[in-house]
């Protein structure tokens, strides 16, 4: 599975926004957003940004072509970082959450998601290690927790996609 097709299993939307932001961090291979530009090609979506994506071998020619294709066309393409860097941690958040996986693995890659995306103040109730600010103690429990973020991160990623 692809890292951009976790957004189709959680359904959030993919856009040019994610795509730059996953560039930039190293989130996404060449491959990876060859394979983006000719599905959005594929959808109907003709823009010449997606020809040149599919044409690109360099990561970081491609990030520059998204980033001149954003100075050129605003109306198209407003750079957000937050929102992208939200979105990506949701999905992460919620592919491992929706695993079938065992609790303790659920709860191990939560952590390492925790780490990657640099010890976000808002994940420490999901983190089996950390003392828990409400005392109680379980997986279930930060289980629950997982879902509450899931919850919470869904409306607020809803909420300022809607303000674009």
């Amino acid at each position: 599975m692809s890292a951009y097709d976790v957004f189709k299993k959680a359904k959030i939307d993919f856009d040019l926004n994610d795509l730059y932001w996953a560039m930039m961090y190293n989130k996404l291979s060449i491959k990876e957003v060859n394979d983006f530009a000719m599905s959005e090609l594929l959808n109907g979506k003709e823009d010449d940004i997606f020809y040149e994506l599919l044409c690109d071998d360099n990561l970081n020619e491609a990030i520059y072509q998204v980033k001149q294709y954003a100075e050129k066309t605003p109306q198209n393409l407003k750079l957000n970082e937050d929102l992208a860097r939200r979105k990506w941690r949701y999905c992460k958040v919620y592919d491992v959450y929706y695993s079938e996986e065992s609790t303790e693995e659920k709860l191990n890659k939560v952590a390492i998601i925790y780490d990657e995306f640099d010890f976000p103040k808002d994940m420490e109730q999901m983190i089996y290690y950390l003392p828990p600010k409400d005392g109680i103690y379980g997986s279930k429990h930060v289980l629950a927790n997982i879902c509450g973020f899931l919850d919470a991160e869904s409306k607020w990623i809803n909420m300022n996609m809607d303000k674009r």
